[in-house]
């Protein structure tokens, strides 16, 4: 999960009419929610055969979002020891023995 700075930000009381009142104006918005994060993933799931494999990554875009989630992690409150457990040594997004997506 990319770090989120509004992720426990209250929902003004307008928002909240609107999702309450405002017929298909939930959908809307959890699809206006979705659509950015969709949208721009995809350019980081495309295997670049050129990148070199050893990054655990698959692209320069895909390695600058490896290191987004990693610096996330380590900036959380963990003990030393565990930080290896939490950083898993593949490619964000898929494998690269079977990418999600491969551009011919």
């Amino acid at each position: 999960m990319f770090p989120n700075p509004d992720y426990h930000k209250k929902v003004d009381e307008g928002k909240k009419w609107l999702l309450e009142n405002l017929p298909c104006y939930s959908r809307w918005y959890r699809f206006l929610l979705f659509w950015p994060g969709s949208d721009q993933l995809l350019n980081s799931l495309i295997v670049d055969p050129k990148w070199p494999t050893e990054n655990c990554s698959i692209n320069e875009e895909n390695e600058l979002m490896r290191q987004v989630f990693v610096d996330a992690m380590l900036n959380q409150p963990v003990r030393p020891q565990s930080v290896c457990l939490l950083i898993v040594e593949a490619v964000t997004g898929g494998c690269p023995d079977e990418p999600l997506y491969v551009d011919d």
